[in-house]
């Protein structure tokens, strides 16, 4: 594990277990996780197989992601394997996961449905065949997206290097077409950071627009947040039902790390949930 990950991934789980110390369980246990698929990244060399970048700028110019869920280059027996060592640091901390350690052991066919139910970010598909196999979809989900993480930051990682992708304004991830799980407000009128929930791509996107539908009525968007904790908030649209957790300018100044940034605001989209039902 880089040194410089190491750094970020510790000041941030201190700074959160220090101001929520409710978590501070389920952050130690996400910072295990976190800490294998860094240790995965690191070992990681993938070829770099030749892109075509004409036609890579060419997509991006008519606002489609570089690679969508059955393109994505994803090693999958190193992500099985991955996967089965996090179902073992879990079940180190809480007990037997019966039902999760199986399942990436079928026909590799079902295995490819899977990691593409991932990446296409498909929730109906992702919780049949959890419920198929008796298990939870949420921590499946969240497991998976920690097994594809070494091997879609890379990815990321290159497309920053290789492309321009400044003028990307879609609501979806410019490399890998996932939607964002997170945002971040920029400090006055600066645009705010959207942060996609599997390659952790960021890249700007208006304030004053939701990015899963394009509306920019002021009077159809809103925002939740607990008088206490006013750096933190779910952005809401009332024309498409959904949020985002939102980080503010004065939150923790450690790089964002979604998977520990989206836990502490989970409460906050839980209450916008109940508040629209």
């Amino acid at each position: 594990m880089a040194d410089a990950d190491l750094k970020a991934l510790t000041a941030k789980a201190t700074y959160l277990k220090n101001r929520w110390p409710v978590y501070a369980d389920i952050i130690d246990w996400l910072v295990d996780l976190l800490s294998e698929a860094y240790s995965v990244e690191d070992r990681l060399c993938l070829p770099q197989t030749p892109w075509d970048h004409n036609l890579l700028s060419q997509r991006l110019r008519a606002g489609e992601p570089l690679f969508d869920a059955g393109s994505i280059p994803i090693d999958m027996e190193s992500s099985r394997d991955l996967f089965a060592i996090l179902v073992t640091t879990t079940e180190h901390r809480y007990g037997k996961l019966e039902p999760l350690g199986s399942m990436l052991s079928g026909p590799s066919d079902e295995v490819r449905f899977i990691l593409s139910a991932v990446l296409a970010c498909e929730s109906e598909n992702l919780e049949s065949v959890c419920s198929r196999h008796g298990a939870d979809a949420s921590l499946f989900t969240l497991l998976m997206r920690l097994a594809l993480r070494p091997f879609l930051r890379q990815l990321s990682k290159r497309a920053e290097a290789e492309l321009d992708l400044a003028g990307w304004s879609s609501g979806r991830c410019p490399v890998c077409g996932s939607w964002p799980s997170l945002a971040k407000l920029g400090e006055g009128n600066k645009p705010r950071i959207l942060y996609c929930s599997l390659c952790e791509t960021s890249w700007p996107f208006s304030r004053l627009e939701c990015p899963f539908c394009r509306n920019d009525q002021a009077d159809s968007l809103s925002y939740v947040y607990a008088e206490e904790e006013k750096d933190l908030s779910v952005d809401l649209c009332e024309r498409c039902g959904q949020g985002i957790r939102t980080l503010g300018i004065k939150h923790h100044s450690a790089p964002v790390l979604p998977i520990l940034d989206e836990l502490v605001i989970s409460h906050l989209a839980i209450a916008a949930t109940k508040g629209e039902n």
